[in-house]
């Protein structure tokens, strides 16, 4: 065979100059014995070293051709063998020196080409039997009418079926690899997540916790259950989501439920006549033939009555089967996100407000009432724009509907509850609806030329919550240039303080070091108008920090090294946070923290020159016998919910909330305009820094 390759031969490109430069020395030698011995000897030695030369070439050509070149051609074959195809014959030939060598060579690619073949031949087989599974796993999800998504702890989206997709609006913002949020409201997940961890250390193996979530940017509202992923040695490494969408299932149990209500209620009547006929039979035996005629006429059609009913009722019963009504946790936002899109095209306007809280209900039939609701009132106060706040009392949520006005009466409150509502869910009344959430509803006065519909609902109760680890030592900082700030103009001059917007914001950092290298991991801030937390106005973002995040903070916020890999640098972030805020005036606890990594961040094009509050020194101001201001003391002082805290979001709620009690303090105390209490807190934060020995920055008790 010949060789048409044109990689370099080693052993021949060594041997061949070393021929020629031995063929090239003895020709030498004889030349030199020729010089001295003269022309006597020079024919002899000519001769004999033209045969020597001669021999040379020979042996030469012959080693060459027996052994050099095989060798070549050997490393040629290997390399194809190693490296192309190992099924290869070597092309060496039969004419070499290489005797066993070629044959050992042969033996051993032999061997490689039948280990190769069982190999490929194994992993064509595991490979047909995981196709053939895949194909069963795809085929059962595709089968299934419910949506399913295994994602790992980072929320990242491993496997998923079509019908998730499409109950999530498509695949343009879902898909693998990417994050579960905003394709499903963040809290109920997390809180679920939360829970089902806590349930498996304590070793509990029951079934998966089952909530109301919003999916599709809240547009529309799923029942899910989620069970959690463990590795082999039972850590959790993921969760798998199972939902449906709240439509005709939950329309059949809606019926059945009448149905039972009817069975209860609805036979009063006939059961009655009944008696009231028999007791007047029997109790007066001197009754004429007609009158006893006509009791005899009420008994025979009431029973006519009463049997049909009850071949209804059991009727009904058989077509809808087993099960009961859904009843499960939801989380407000989503429930007030979903009334939302309810009213899409009708003049009613709903904003939510305050803290968001957990129910226990059925999600259906209350957002079907509260439309129902929403649209009386509209027509009966004349007021398109109305409030939806939640309060929590003991083991109870008060739902509240606010609007500017006067409150409903009574009577016609009645008469709303006694209709019957629309939305395919069969016989229903906002009657049936309360009566079902063991509730009530009422009007009353809210305030000055205010009003509210009140509707107590059943609070989620969590399980008692795992011991969080506390909340590094957050220096409290006194920036003095932030305390020598000019007082308040134009907008922020000319309105009191519960008329001006306000942003609440929070940042989770690597550290507790602004000066020291540490950098922003989140912000969050929430919008503060006329006195209500907008809830659905909010911003929300992670930062790639640019360093490693340390354990320590990663255990109090959560947020790790590879959740921020992909995001963009503070740099970036901070304009869409300015924009956010820039007509407001910041709010924030412990403020000098928090601004000192803004100021730092912005740069010529970025200005945060609008004033800011900080309830730290507010807190501190007003109730300066209280020795705790941190955020958690303040919230406990005021009774108000410390609901997923450590994360920037939440704290920014949190403080958000505080705020608006201290106002109402400072309201009380005769502070109603910003500049008057901008200088208390610029007063009280001096004093702080003096009885605790600041000079410029300094560190003394935890936020």
């Amino acid at each position: 065979m010949a060789d048409t390759r044109t990689e370099p031969r080693a052993v021949t490109a060594i041997v061949v100059p070393l021929l020629v430069g031995f063929a090239a020395l003895a020709a030498l030698e004889f030349a030199a014995v020729a010089l001295v011995f003269g022309d006597v000897a020079w024919r002899p030695l000519a001769a004999g070293g033209v045969a020597l030369l001669t021999l040379i070439a020979a042996v030469s050509w012959l080693f060459i051709r027996c052994l050099v070149r095989p060798l070549d051609r050997l490393a040629l074959d290997l390399a194809i063998v190693a490296r192309e195809n190992p099924s290869y014959a070597l092309a060496i030939g039969t004419r070499h020196w290489l005797g066993r060598l070629v044959e050992s060579i042969e033996a051993m690619r032999t061997r490689l080409v039948s280990a190769e073949l069982r190999g490929a031949q194994a992993l064509s087989e595991a490979q047909q039997r995981a196709t053939e599974q895949k194909r069963w796993l795809e085929a059962i999800l595709l089968d299934l009418t419910e949506g399913i998504i295994v994602c790992n702890l980072q929320h990242q989206v491993l496997l998923y079926n079509q019908a998730a997709a499409e109950i999530l609006g498509g695949t343009q913002s879902f898909g693998l690899g990417r994050t579960i949020f905003p394709s499903l409201t963040r809290e109920p997940v997390l809180h679920a997540l939360e829970r089902q961890i806590q349930r498996l250390e304590t070793g509990w193996a029951g079934q998966g916790t089952r909530f109301m979530c919003g999916a599709a940017e809240a547009q529309r509202l799923v029942g899910m259950r989620l069970g959690v992923v463990r590795d082999a040695a039972g850590r959790p490494n993921g969760y798998v989501l199972s939902f449906t969408e709240v439509g005709e299932e939950d329309a059949a149990l809606a019926t059945r439920d009448d149905l039972l209500d009817s069975a209860t209620e609805g036979l009063r009547a006939p059961i009655a006549n009944l008696r009231a006929a028999a007791e007047t039979l029997s109790q007066n035996p001197n009754l004429t033939a007609a009158e006893q005629s006509a009791f005899h006429e009420v008994v025979l059609s009431e029973s006519i009555a009463l049997s049909q009913r009850l071949d209804t009722l059991a009727r009904g019963y058989r077509e809808l089967g087993g099960g009961r009504w859904m009843m499960a946790e939801i989380y407000s936002s989503d429930l007030i996100g979903s009334l939302k899109r309810r009213l899409i095209g009708s003049p009613v306007q709903v904003t939510a407000t305050g803290l968001p809280c957990w129910l226990y209900g059925d999600s259906l039939s209350l957002l079907v009432l509260l439309d129902f609701l929403l649209r009386q009132l509209h027509v009966a106060v004349r007021v398109e724009a109305f409030d939806m706040a939640l309060h929590r009392s003991d083991k109870r949520i008060y739902l509240d509907v606010i609007w500017n006005g006067l409150p409903i009466a009574a009577g016609e409150l009645e008469s709303w509850l006694d209709r019957p509502l629309t939305g395919g869910l069969g016989p229903l009344t906002g009657r049936i609806v309360l009566r079902r959430h063991g509730s009530d509803a009422w009007s009353q006065a809210a305030g000055p030329d205010t009003a509210r519909l009140r509707i107590p609902l059943a609070s989620a109760q969590a399980e008692p919550a795992r011991e969080r680890p506390l909340r590094p030592a957050r220096p409290e900082f006194y920036d003095f240039d932030l305390l020598r700030r000019p007082a308040p103009a134009g907008r922020f001059a000319d309105y009191s303080l519960k008329e001006l917007t306000y942003v609440a914001f929070d940042l989770e950092t690597t550290g507790l070091m602004p000066t020291g290298g540490d950098e922003v991991v989140s912000i969050a801030a929430v919008r503060i108008v006329n006195g209500r937390i907008l809830t659905t106005e909010t911003f929300e973002r992670l930062v790639n920090p640019g360093r490693s995040i340390s354990e320590a903070s990663v255990r109090f916020h959560g947020i790790t090294n590879a959740m921020v890999r992909d995001k963009p640098p503070f740099a970036l972030v901070l304009p869409a946070f300015h924009r956010f805020a820039a007509d407001a005036v910041l709010v924030a606890h412990n403020a000098a923290f928090d601004t000192s990594f803004l100021y730092r961040a912005a740069d010529e094009s970025i200005s945060f020159d609008q004033p800011i509050v900080d309830t730290l020194l507010l807190s501190a101001y007003l109730y300066p016998d209280e020795a705790d201001h941190s955020l958690d003391a303040i919230a406990a002082r005021f009774g108000l919910d410390v609901v997923d805290r450590h994360s920037a979001l939440s704290d920014s709620l949190l403080t958000a909330a505080v705020l608006l009690r201290l106002l109402d303090q400072c309201e009380r105390r005769g502070i109603v305009r910003l500049d008057q209490l901008l200088a208390s807190t610029d007063m009280m934060g001096q004093l702080r820094a003096r009885q605790l020995g600041f000079e410029r920055h300094a560190a003394g008790s935890s936020s």
